[in-house]
């Protein structure tokens, strides 16, 4: 006989009642464009499964990137509307911060 992990209402150990709610929501078109992964460049992916496919394998692996958008489209470079803010967690050891902190700024160039 089975252990009765449930509600103690369930006569039956095998039996438990679980509820799902789904949310659909219509999201603003901001002409962000999603970007699939390439496993030749390195990168954080998150894996999404499409429930519209019939494959076998209805997943992708989606890039980690930001949305930065120019505050001047028409100048090659330019500050972004929105700057990236990092931060760090106030558990990591103040001794090693100053190198964390110099490690994120020298991504600076790339962006």
């Amino acid at each position: 006989m089975p252990t009765n992990y449930g509600l103690p209402t369930v006569t039956d150990a095998r039996y438990n009642r679980i509820q799902i709610q789904h949310s659909i929501i219509e999201l603003v078109d901001t002409g962000y464009e999603l970007q699939y992964e390439d496993s030749r460049v390195g990168h954080f992916v998150t894996q999404v499964t499409d429930q519209t496919r019939t494959d076998p394998t209805p997943y992708r692996d989606m890039m980690h990137r930001w949305h930065l958008v120019k505050k001047n489209p028409g100048a090659e470079m330019s500050e972004p509307l929105e700057a990236i803010t990092f931060w760090m967690e106030n558990m990591t050891p103040k001794g090693i911060r100053p190198i964390i902190k110099d490690g994120v700024e020298c991504w600076n160039p790339a962006f």
